[in-house]
C-alpha cells in the first residue's frame, strides 16, 4: 500500500426538454385552431367555447414552464455561495471554489550523500479540473500550515519521493482536510459517523493524466478511496505507469530551484531528493517541507 509501499464524478444526465416535447405534440394546441376554423363562420356553441377556454387556459400554464426549462437547460448550475459542487455516489457535496489556475510552491531542505545541506523549491500546477477534491484538501492543508515541518519519510531513487503525513510525520497517518463522503476508504454519507482522522478522499483519475516524471500523486492504502494528506513525487527516471488509473494525480511539477540555481527543471530537484541516503526507503537525513505557498493566478 502507498502508506508504506506502492504495491499495488460528476456527470450531467441528458434532460429531455419539456418545451421540446410540448411543441412537438400538435395534439395540445391544434384543437384550439380546429374549433376556431370549424366555427369561424358560425356562432360558437357554448360547449365548444368552454373547451376552447380550457385549452387556452391550460396552455398559459404549460408555456411559462416550457420557457423556464429552456433557460435552465442552457445555463450551467451556479451557486451564489461561491462553492464548488462535486458528486460522491448519489450525493452532492461542496468544496470551496478554487481558481482553475491555482499553483503551489513547496520550500524544502535536505542533506545530500556528502553531508552538504541544501535548500530548494518545487513549483506545482494543481490539476483542479482533474482532481478537485484532492486539490481542495491539499490547498486547505497548505493554507492551514499543516505541511510545514513535515518530512519526506520514504525515498526510493528512480521511483518516488513520498511525504505529507501531517499527523505522525512517518507515513502512518494523514487525513483529508474535510469530509468528502469517505471514511477510511468506505462510503459514508453521515459526517458525524466518521472521526476526522479517518476522513479520506475518493479516487479521481483521468486517462490523459499519467505517472510521468514530475507528477504528484495522492498516497493511499489498499482501498482506492483512502487517500488523505500524503503525496508523492514521481522521480525523473521512474517507470510508474502501472499506477495509472489506480492512484490520483492531482498536480504536476513545473519548475524548481536548488540553492542558488533558480528556475530549473523541477524533475532535477526531485532527482536530487531521491539521492538522499536511505535505509529501507527511510532517509537517513531529514528531508523537510518548511512551508507551502498557494498561488492564485486568475485567468493568467
Amino acid at each position: 500500500m502507498l502508506w508504506r509501499s506502492l504495491d499495488r464524478g460528476l456527470t450531467s444526465p441528458t434532460v429531455s426538454s419539456t418545451c421540446e416535447r410540448w411543441w412537438s405534440q400538435p395534439s395540445i394546441i391544434l384543437p384550439v385552431f380546429y374549433f376556431y376554423r370549424k366555427n369561424r363562420d358560425h356562432m360558437i356553441r357554448p360547449i365548444h367555447m368552454r373547451r376552447v377556454l380550457v385549452m387556452v387556459i391550460a396552455s398559459t400554464f404549460i408555456l411559462p414552464g416550457c420557457l423556464g426549462s429552456n433557460d435552465d437547460a442552457a445555463s450551467p448550475p451556479t451557486n451564489t455561495d461561491g462553492i464548488y459542487p462535486y458528486r460522491v455516489g448519489e450525493n452532492t457535496f461542496y468544496a470551496p471554489d478554487i481558481d482553475p489556475k491555482v499553483g503551489a510552491i513547496l520550500n524544502l531542505t535536505w542533506t545530500d550523500t556528502g553531508g552538504t545541506n541544501h535548500t530548494g523549491t518545487l513549483q506545482l500546477d494543481l490539476l483542479v479540473e482533474v482532481a478537485p477534491m484532492h486539490v481542495t484538501s491539499f490547498v486547505e492543508h497548505s493554507e492551514a500550515g499543516r505541511y510545514d515541518g513535515t518530512s519526506f519519510h520514504r525515498i526510493i531513487d528512480g521511483f518516488v519521493v513520498q511525504g505529507g503525513d501531517i499527523e505522525h510525520l512517518e507515513g502512518m497517518g494523514g487525513h483529508a482536510s474535510r469530509f468528502f463522503g469517505r471514511c477510511s476508504g468506505d462510503f459514508e454519507i453521515d459526517e458525524s459517523a466518521c472521526n476526522m482522522e479517518n476522513w479520506t478522499i475518493p479516487l479521481e483519475t483521468d486517462p490523459t493524466v499519467l505517472h510521468q516524471p514530475g507528477a504528484v500523486g495522492a498516497a493511499r492504502s489498499q482501498k482506492e478511496d483512502s487517500a488523505g494528506s500524503q503525496f508523492y513525487f514521481v522521480d525523473r527516471n521512474s517507470s510508474a505507469s502501472y499506477l495509472d488509473g489506480a492512484y490520483t494525480i492531482f498536480a504536476q511539477v513545473v519548475k524548481g530551484s536548488v540553492d542558488d540555481h533558480k528556475d530549473i527543471d523541477g524533475t532535477f530537484v526531485i532527482d536530487e531528493l531521491s539521492k538522499v541516503p536511505a535505509n529501507n526507503s527511510a532517509p537517513t537525513h531529514p528531508v523537510l517541507v518548511t512551508g507551502v505557498t498557494i498561488i492564485y493566478r486568475g485567468g493568467i
